[in-house]
Parts: structure tokens; C-alpha cells; sequence
């Protein structure tokens, strides 16, 4: 709309009256699937981090049993 408004052309004209809501409507489907994608992705990520840590955390544990030093993990 911004562009077309720089260029002097009516925003809603008969002829291009119903593709601009087509694409708009295209547009934010697609956004929104997108947003989705990416929340799925934080969340995997999220919990992969997760069971990582918990495993160095086993991993450290069971170093500090077996040799009896202490550790420090970072």
C-alpha cells in the first residue's frame, strides 16, 4: 500500500480491487505458518538443551563418585 501510494494509484481500484486482499491474505498465512516453525524449533531446541545439561550434570556426578574430586562444571 506504501508503494502504491508513493506512485499515486488509488489503493482500491476495480480492477485490482480483489488481488490485493488475495495476496495480503497469502502473505500472513504464510507468516503465520512461519511463526509456528519457529516456535516448534525454540521448543526442540529448548528441550535438547535440556537433556544435554542433565546429562553432563550425570556425567560430572558420576566423575566426582568415581575419583572423588570435585569437579566444576561450567
Amino acid at each position: 500500500m506504501w508503494q502504491l501510494g508513493i506512485e499515486m494509484r488509488p489503493l482500491l481500484h476495480k480492477s485490482t480491487a480483489i488481488g490485493y486482499p488475495i495476496f495480503a491474505s497469502i502473505g500472513g498465512a504464510f507468516g503465520y505458518y512461519l511463526e509456528g516453525v519457529e516456535d516448534r524449533q525454540k521448543k526442540l531446541l529448548e528441550d535438547r538443551k535440556a537433556r544435554l545439561l542433565a546429562k553432563r550434570a550425570r556425567h560430572a556426578a558420576r566423575d566426582e563418585t568415581e575419583t572423588g574430586d570435585s569437579v566444576i562444571a561450567f
